[in-house]
C-alpha cells in the first residue's frame, strides 16, 4: 500500500477513539488548565495519605504528626501558584526527610530519650566500675587497709545502689548486658530488643571508661606493689596485680602461694562457668521479683527500697563466690577493664587470662541472667493462673482438676455453655508482665 511503501502511518477518522487525547469536559483552554492542576494536587495528596497509612500500619503505637500542605498546593483566585525550592544540602535533605516521616515532635522526643537512656547507662556502669575496682585496688595494694572480703562486697554493693538512685530515672539502671537481655527476652513490652545494642553498647563504653580513671588513680600505688612483691608485670605470677581490673579463678589473693595444680584442683573451668551463671541467675531473679509491679514487695510502700535490696544481694553474692571467681556476674564489668589490662602491659595475663578463662566471665553471665529471668517468670505465670483459677472457682489443688489453658474470653463463654465446665484461667491481656 502507500502508506507502507512511504512508512507513515495512516491517519485516524476524527470520530476513532484514539485519534485525541481524552477530553476533561472543560469548556476553555484555561479550565483544562485548572483542572489539570487541580488533577496533580490531588494525586500528590493521595500519595502523601497512602504514606502516612503505611507509617500508622508499621507502627501503630506512634502518633503520626502530618506537616501542613506544601505552599504550591494552594490555590489562589488572585495569583497563580508557584513552586518555592526548598533550601539544598545533603544534610538538610535528610534531615528534612526524617522529620516529614516521623514528625518534628516526634523525632525530637525520640532522639531525645535515646540520649538520656544511654548517657545513663554509661554514667551509672561508669559509677559501679570505678567505685567497685577502686576498692579492689585499695584491698590488694595497701596492707591493712581492708580486713576481708565482706568490706570490699559491701563497697560493691554500695556502688550498685549508688548507680542505681542516680540512674534509674533516666534509664532504668540496668548497668548489666545481662540484665538487659533478660529484660529484653522475658519483658518486651518494658524493653525492646531496638534499645539492646545501645544500652550494651552505653555499659561496655562506661566501664571503660570507669577502668581507665580507676588505672589512672591507682597506677603508681599498683607499680609500688608489683616491685615489692617482686612481680613482672604480664608474666606468671602477675594475676595477683592484674586483678585489680580484671577477675581470675579462684582468687589470686587467697592463692597465691599455690601451684597452679593446686588452683586448678579448688576450682575448674566449667566450676567456674557455673559459679558465674548461678549467681547471675540468682541476681536477675531478684531483680525481676522487686521489679514485678503485681509482686507485693514491688508495691508503692515497698519500692524505695529496691536499689538498696538489689544492693545487698550484690553484697550477699560476692561475699558468697569472691574466694572462688571474684564474683563478676556483669559482662561489661569484666571485659573492659580486662582489655584496659592487656593494654597497660598484663598481656596474656589479661586475654586470654589463665587457662584461657576469660570468656567464663562474658558467657555465664550471659546465660545465667535470661535463665533467672525465666525461672521467676515462670513461677510468677502459675502463681497467676492459680489465683484466677480461685476466682473463677476451679479447685487447683487437686491435679486430677487440671484442665488445659484457655484465655479469659473463651474460659467465659464456656463456663456460661456449660456451668460445669473446668477451665483454667491466664493471663493474656497486655501489661501483664
Amino acid at each position: 500500500s502507500p502508506t507502507a511503501q512511504t512508512g507513515s502511518l495512516p491517519r485516524m477518522s476524527a470520530g476513532h477513539p484514539y485519534s485525541s487525547p481524552p477530553q476533561l469536559g472543560c469548556a476553555t483552554s484555561e479550565a483544562c488548565a485548572d483542572q489539570s492542576e487541580e488533577c496533580s494536587g490531588v494525586r500528590l495528596r493521595s500519595s502523601a495519605v497512602q504514606m502516612a497509612v503505611r507509617h500508622l500500619s508499621a507502627a501503630p503505637d506512634e502518633a503520626l504528626v502530618l506537616e501542613e500542605e506544601p505552599p504550591h498546593l494552594h490555590r489562589s483566585s488572585t495569583a497563580p501558584s508557584q513552586h518555592t525550592s526548598p533550601p539544598t544540602g545533603v544534610l538538610f535533605g535528610a534531615g528534612t526527610v526524617v522529620r516529614r516521616w516521623c514528625g518534628e515532635a516526634q523525632w525530637r522526643r525520640r532522639y531525645e530519650c535515646t540520649i538520656r537512656q544511654a548517657v545513663g547507662e554509661l554514667l551509672g556502669t561508669l559509677m559501679l566500675v570505678l567505685v567497685g575496682t577502686g576498692s579492689v585496688a585499695v584491698a590488694v595494694c595497701v596492707p591493712g587497709a581492708v580486713h576481708g572480703v565482706w568490706q570490699v562486697a559491701a563497697c560493691w554493693g554500695l556502688a550498685v545502689t549508688l548507680a542505681i538512685l542516680c540512674t534509674a530515672p533516666y534509664s532504668g539502671a540496668h548497668l548489666n548486658p545481662a540484665v538487659s537481655l533478660a529484660f529484653c527476652l522475658f519483658r518486651p513490652r518494658a524493653f525492646a530488643l531496638r534499645q539492646l545494642p545501645i544500652y550494651v553498647s552505653a555499659q561496655l563504653i562506661g566501664a571503660l571508661i570507669g577502668a581507665a580513671l580507676c588505672y589512672g588513680c591507682f597506677h603508681s600505688l599498683i607499680h609500688v606493689f608489683e616491685v615489692e612483691q617482686g612481680i613482672v608485670r604480664g608474666q606468671s605470677g602477675s594475676e595477683l596485680s592484674a586483678m585489680v581490673l580484671t577477675e581470675y579463678f579462684p582468687n589470686p589473693a587467697m592463692f597465691s602461694a599455690s601451684s597452679a595444680q593446686v588452683r586448678s584442683e579448688v576450682i575448674s573451668v566449667f566450676g567456674a562457668l557455673l559459679i558465674e551463671g548461678f549467681g547471675t541467675a540468682l541476681l536477675c531473679f531478684v531483680i525481676f521479683a522487686l521489679t514485678d509491679r503485681e509482686h507485693q514487695a514491688a508495691t508503692e510502700a515497698h519500692r524505695a527500697w529496691t536499689p538498696y535490696l538489689i544492693g545487698l544481694t550484690v553484697t550477699f553474692l560476692i561475699f558468697l563466690f569472691a574466694p572462688l571467681t571474684q564474683a563478676g556476674f556483669n559482662p561489661a564489668r569484666d571485659f573492659c577493664p580486662r582489655l584496659l589490662a592487656l593494654m597497660a602491659g598484663w598481656g596474656s595475663v589479661a586475654i586470654p587470662g589463665p587457662r584461657a578463662g576469660f570468656w567464663v566471665y562474658i558467657v555465664g553471665p550471659l546465660i545465667g541472667g535470661p535463665l533467672g529471668a525465666l525461672i521467676y517468670t515462670l513461677l510468677r505465670w502459675l502463681t497467676l493462673t492459680d489465683q484466677r483459677g480461685k476466682e473463677a472457682g476451679v479447685d487447683t489443688s487437686d491435679a486430677s482438676t487440671a484442665c488445659r489453658p484457655v484465655g479469659r474470653e473463651n474460659a467465659l463463654l464456656e463456663r456460661e455453655s456449660d456451668p460445669d465446665a473446668e477451665t483454667c484461667l491466664l493471663l493474656s491481656e497486655p501489661g501483664t508482665y
